[in-house]
């Protein structure tokens, strides 16, 4: 028996068979091509393709958890990118090379010049430039490795994962992940615990652990390799022991949310999409406490409805019924982008033109969201937030446009509930108002 010490990634025990799963590396063979012009309309279609597939995919996976399936908006955005793109296609003209190639020299390069700084958005950005550039290659005619679990879960040993691959996978056949890099608030950290899985990083991984027995625990960090006997049963007593526990802290769920010296303290659940709605009610929620409304806007090529923004936020009405539902209206911008947003390109896009800024900027899509949550007021106990609040004069403008709402609304004859005072938080820059 061999143990190895890591750091759990996230809590829970795991007994059964590791698979280890080799990236495959692979190199593209550069040739000289004379119909330049082709060439690049076959990089810009293989191009539109994988965007393409990034949107299939971010529709596919946000039922897991919209923030993390954002990520397949992000690879898509950098692809939209012009920088990205003018790398890529000035390899192909000046050096006259295949696209393959250029894009496979584009990521190495990128790669090479920014691997060794330590700010998680560079590394998360090299990441995201590393997937879509393997995307690319496969559209051109490279190999794009994919996970094969098998027939029966295991335990999967890799030197890393990205999100991408987590959700392309068979999460049924996946007992607990262990791998060499990676740390504990990445994205396929935060992935797997969105999955309940058992994960492990720092530890050096070995493929000749292939088809070995082994035990995960998440709670110490250390992984064991063949474990004997004696180890076996009592992680297997821990296991149960760890079932247990979880099924009797589910029962707590209905229990009213008070602390031992007898005051009740209300737990909301955060949500980023309708799929998200049963969870709360399943959890025992006191309501929701903040609704992140970009899931309407994002992986879709033009503008939603009102009336289809209207059908969501009714069902969320009904749903929660006497329960609050905090609707935090579209933060838009900075990494949660879409192509018909057209929104410029910005030196610090995280303090720029996003959130409540670019609603009020964009007042015709703001009115359409604010008339669609009052409409649906009627069905529930809504509420609203508003993101990025940064002076009283942005809440005047908006308490402006909202009076312009409910003047519309009541000549229509359009019922909602009546509007109720603001609470504006200068610490979180957010204001709530209720309908």
């Amino acid at each position: 028996m061999d143990i190895y010490k890591g750091t759990g990634a996230f809590s829970g025990i795991a007994i059964g068979k590791i698979l280890y799963y080799h990236k495959s590396e692979y190199q593209i063979r550069q040739y000289e091509i004379t119909d330049i012009k082709g060439e690049l309309n076959v990089f810009r279609q293989a191009r539109a393709n994988v965007m393409e597939q990034l949107t299939a995919l971010y529709e596919k996976n946000c039922t897991i958890q919209e923030s993390q399936a954002e990520l397949f908006l992000k690879q898509k955005n950098l692809l939209e990118g012009k920088s990205f793109q003018r790398a890529i296609e000035s390899i192909i003209q000046s050096e006259k090379v295949n696209s393959a190639y250029a894009v496979m020299t584009t990521r190495d390069e990128i790669i090479s010049t920014f691997r060794n700084l330590e700010e998680p958005a560079i590394k998360e950005r090299l990441v995201n430039i590393r997937e879509i550039s393997d995307r690319l290659i496969n559209e051109l005619g490279g190999v794009s490795p994919r996970i094969d679990l098998g027939e029966e879960p295991v335990i999967l040993v890799t030197e890393s994962i990205t999100p991408t691959e987590l959700m392309e996978m068979d999460k049924d056949k996946l007992m607990a992940i262990v791998m060499h890099h990676g740390s504990d608030i990445s994205h396929a950290a935060i992935l797997v615990k969105t999955m309940n899985i058992p994960a492990l990083i720092e530890i050096d991984t070995d493929s000749e652990w292939d088809g070995q027995q082994a035990i995960v625990d998440g709670y110490t960090g250390c992984l064991y390799i063949n474990p004997d006997e004696e180890v076996r049963k009592e992680y297997e007593i821990r296991r149960q022991a760890d079932m247990e526990e979880r099924e009797e802290l589910l029962k707590l769920r209905e229990e009213p949310d008070m602390t031992k010296d007898g005051r009740r303290i209300e737990i909301y659940a955060n949500i980023g999409n309708m799929d998200d709605l049963n969870s709360v009610l399943y959890y025992g929620a006191a309501g929701i406490g903040l609704l992140r409304s970009e899931f309407q806007y994002l992986g879709r090529e033009n503008y939603p409805r009102e009336n289809e923004l209207f059908l969501a936020y009714k069902k969320i009405a009904e749903t929660m019924g006497d329960r609050l539902a905090v609707i935090r209206t579209a933060d838009l911008g900075a990494d949660k982008q879409a192509s018909y947003l057209n929104i410029p390109d910005e030196t610090n896009p995280i303090m720029g033109n996003r959130g409540i800024r670019l609603c009020l900027d964009r007042k015709r899509m703001f009115k359409a969201q604010l008339r669609a949550i009052f409409r649906a007021s009627t069905y529930g106990n809504l509420a609203l937030m508003y993101p990025m609040i940064t002076s009283e004069e942005e809440m005047d403008e908006i308490e402006a446009i909202i009076q312009e709402v409910v003047q519309g609304l009541d000549e229509k004859g359009i019922p909602y509930k009546k509007h109720k005072n603001r609470n504006y938080d200068r610490n979180t820059g957010s204001s709530h108002d209720q309908p």
